[in-house]
């Protein structure tokens, strides 16, 4: 049967989550995913979308998931696709559904003018490096993420609304 390559629909939210929490799962990171079906939901289909998903469809059951959001290269002065969430199932690896989601994603970044596609591999994680590899992804060697997450990013937003609260004086005061 072949495979069917479609944007996420309401009714697969709950199995695109339980692929991300897969995906957890196969990072090493199992019991990190704290989020709900409810948001997730909100974030593809709620009246300000900043989510998409695509699923693969194989005899009616979902095999891969990708989700993806847009962001802005200021340098290239033109929209990029981030992915993540990229995960096909280990029974059909290999047989080119990756590859088939990626050139659907990639159609997907054209047409909303994009200039880059983008995604984060964990350093040990050598099959997805492989296969972006293969698909002429370049790694960027020379940058690191750093993320800003619960007391630290809490603690800065705090911080800045202290500022801002502040009185402020203008010199012709």
């Amino acid at each position: 049967m072949p495979i069917t390559i479609r944007s996420a629909i309401p009714t697969d939210v709950h199995t695109i989550l339980n692929f991300v929490r897969e995906l957890a799962e196969y990072s090493r990171e199992p019991g990190t995913v704290v989020t709900t079906d409810q948001r997730v939901a909100d974030a593809l289909f709620g009246p300000d979308p900043i989510l998409h998903a695509l699923v693969a469809e194989k005899d009616e059951e979902i095999v891969g998931v990708v989700t993806y959001f847009f962001t802005f290269s200021t340098w290239l002065g033109m929209p990029s696709l981030y992915f993540e969430d990229f995960l096909v199932r280990q029974s059909v690896r290999g047989t080119g559904i990756g590859r088939q989601m990626m050139t659907h994603l990639a159609r997907i970044a054209l047409k909303r003018g994009c200039g880059r596609m983008e995604c984060s591999v964990y350093d040990w994680n050598t099959s997805s490096i492989g296969f972006y590899l293969k698909i002429g992804a370049v790694p960027q060697a020379d940058q690191r993420v750093y993320r800003l997450t619960g007391d630290s990013l809490t603690m800065l937003a705090g911080e800045a609304m202290r500022e801002t609260s502040r009185p402020s004086f203008s010199r012709s005061e």
